[in-house]
């Protein structure tokens, strides 16, 4: 969801969450002045000259005082812009007393703020995972994607997609969530940015892991490697087996190594070897 245009979802998503716990009334207005949430419904839809007006001067604050000339319909209040990466969006109003409700504005105001926010991160990480969804996807079945195709894809994922890497199949216990497990490597410095990672359908660690160049050209000196790395996830994943095919340097491979270490976790699961 674009943050750019207040949406009407947002707003009152928003205010259905936070109107049960306000006793004034509250309006969201759009970049046009239009109510777009209220807690009075009758509100909803109609224009809010004191909005408008704040977002066309670019105001800091609009305030109206109780008299006895206001216009139909406008009630005494105050009204702060909502803000999104230094533009103004839209309106946050809050009926009653200017004097009694300032400072109960400007916390609905920065509140909406944060939420927006959150809402932003929420929808950035949903379509980075969706990314990530694909790429796999294409990783694990060529059929659905050129070699050439693969490669720029890969690049585009941030990926390299013709340094070494050694495949690896982490099973982790019923207690250890995939997901957890991959944060845990990031965080015990066990997977780098070229890494490339994933949990699988059957709830274990997929990892595509770099390796150095001069590791691809010694046998020993790789397997020495890929024993050390493995003694330290599990190590740090208690209960966890893994399973290593040999090195690949070249994504268009990726799939036959996965067959492989499938093969290998069927072949080794009834062994008492934590690495096969």
């Amino acid at each position: 969801m674009a943050m750019d245009i207040l949406s009407v979802e947002l707003a009152q998503s928003f205010l259905a969450r936070l109107g049960e716990h306000i006793d004034q009334n509250i309006n969201i207005m759009n970049q046009d002045g239009i109510i777009i949430a209220s807690r009075d419904p009758s509100r909803v839809g109609t224009y809010h000259d004191a909005a408008h007006r704040l977002i066309l001067t670019q105001s800091p604050i609009e305030t109206i005082e109780e008299t006895f000339d206001l216009p139909p319909g406008v009630k005494p209040g105050v009204n702060l812009p909502i803000q999104q990466k230094g533009q103004t969006i839209g309106v946050v109003g809050v009926t009653g007393k200017p004097s009694e409700v300032r400072s109960l504005a400007y916390a609905i105001k920065i509140s909406l703020e944060t939420f927006m926010e959150l809402e932003n991160v929420r929808d950035q990480m949903l379509r980075q995972q969706a990314g990530m969804n694909r790429f796999i996807t294409h990783l694990l079945n060529p059929e659905s994607s050129e070699g050439t195709a693969l490669h720029e894809l890969t690049r585009r994922m941030g990926y390299d997609p013709v340094l070494p890497r050694t495949p690896l199949l982490i099973t982790v216990p019923p207690t250890i969530d995939p997901e957890s497990g991959i944060r845990l490597l990031k965080e015990q410095a066990l997977r780098s940015k070229q890494d490339i990672v994933t949990s699988t359908s059957h709830k274990d660690i997929l990892m595509f892991r770099i390796s150095d160049e001069m590791q691809s050209d010694s046998l020993k000196a790789w397997e020495n490697t890929v024993r050390s790395y493995v003694k330290s996830v599990q190590k740090h994943l208690p209960g966890s087996r893994c399973y290593v095919a040999m090195i690949q340097q070249d994504v268009r491979r990726f799939h036959l190594a996965y067959k492989e270490l499938l093969w290998l976790k069927r072949h080794y699961d009834t062994t008492d070897e934590s690495f096969a």
